[in-house]
């Protein structure tokens, strides 16, 4: 990957929409003249998704992974990478962690094709664990002074087996991925914390996951009462992971509940035996609607996702609320996170695009867990 990665970034917003004043940048510049300092006893990581081809973050995003003190950066799937992609997330001397959204699982290949072709590839510096063969779930350990996290990888369509229209529902989960993830969860106590990847968030539409009551300048424009079906994870076992997820932290466990897949005959089943109750579940990380939105679940006050905006061109840009770039096609877009395991705390920054359409900025946000 080249040393010097150039973008555009927004200077400022004019009413209207008008803004063409832009300005390239290097990444050694912008460490140098905005120095991320992250304390010697957080966990920092930086997260990206749905670049469908694009490397407008991808490559900001490995330069600043490679030059700073955070540990590993998620892209929580949609990456359609081409060959340079590829290159890209080789040259990265850190994990970069991987899941696949919707695209990844049935515009090119299926899923068994996303393992072979980008997660076995990076095997040798994301050394995650697999729950399966050929599956795209996985767990990975950090440890940071004194301080542990586990991540985990969540593959929201097992596509392989089902019709393109059942496929169209992210709330794929076979019996064998959520048997394991219940199990990962189980070995997770001594953790100090927990953080889920995942591709396609808890959304408002139809199952009213969303709490559209709550606004702060991590929650797009856009995203603010967004009535149509866009955003939303699923019809059928939407659910299935905040359900398990809040057994977890309360210790009141799930009998033999069932869920329904991506048709009418193929249920799972979670039996749950936590030994709760827990306090170390931080976030979910995750993408898809092509906006920023962070908040925690409308009934599950204890689960918070974040969801970072589009970051590539082409199509989608449109429902990214930050400024454009002078043809309309981008806006740079990366979260850098910090944990704080002393305090219980994640701070949420904004690196690059900060700028909103209406004036107001995106900088940082922190919540408590």
């Amino acid at each position: 990957m080249k040393k010097n990665i150039y973008l555009l970034l927004i200077l400022f917003v004019v009413p209207m929409y008008a803004c063409n004043n832009l300005e390239t940048f290097e990444v050694e510049e912008y460490l140098d003249t905005e120095p991320i300092l992250i304390p010697e006893d957080e966990i920092a990581f930086l997260h990206i998704s749905d670049t469908h081809g694009s490397d407008r973050s991808l490559e900001p995003a490995c330069g600043f992974l490679n030059m700073t003190d955070c540990s590993f950066g998620l892209l929580s799937g949609d990456i359609d990478a081409t060959s340079e992609m590829k290159d890209m997330l080789l040259s990265c001397t850190k994990p970069f962690l991987m899941i696949p959204g919707n695209h990844d699982a049935y515009d090119d290949g299926g899923e068994h094709k996303f393992r072979t072709r980008m997660l076995d590839p990076m095997q040798d510096i994301n050394n995650v664990v697999f729950g399966a063969e050929q599956c795209n779930y996985w767990h990975r350990d950090f440890y940071k002074a004194g301080y542990s996290l586990r991540v985990i990888g969540i593959d929201q369509w097992q596509t392989d087996h089902y019709s393109h229209k059942e496929r169209e529902s992210p709330s794929i989960l076979t019996q064998e991925q959520i048997d394991w993830f219940i199990q990962v969860l189980k070995d997770s106590y001594d953790f100090d914390g927990i953080i889920i990847m995942i591709h396609e968030g808890f959304g408002n539409a139809m199952v009213g996951q969303r709490d559209t009551n709550v606004t702060n300048d991590f929650i797009s424009i856009y995203a603010k009462d967004y009535e149509n079906g866009y955003d939303y994870a699923g019809v059928y076992n939407t659910l299935i992971i905040p359900d398990i997820v809040e057994a977890y932290l309360t210790g009141e466990n799930l009998a033999a509940k069932e869920y329904m897949n991506a048709n009418y005959l193929d249920k799972v089943t979670v039996t749950t035996d936590f030994q709760g109750p827990h306090d170390n579940f931080i976030a979910y990380f995750g993408g898809h609607a092509h906006w920023d939105m962070v908040e925690h679940l409308k009934d599950y006050p204890r689960q918070l996702q974040s969801l970072v905006a589009y970051g590539g061109y082409r199509t989608g840009s449109s429902l990214n609320d930050l400024v454009k770039t002078v043809n309309g096609e981008f806006s740079f877009t990366i979260n850098l996170n910090m944990i704080d395991f002393k305090n219980r705390t994640i701070t949420i920054k904004r690196l690059g695009s900060t700028v909103k359409v209406d004036g107001t900025k995106r900088e940082q946000i922190s919540f408590t867990y």
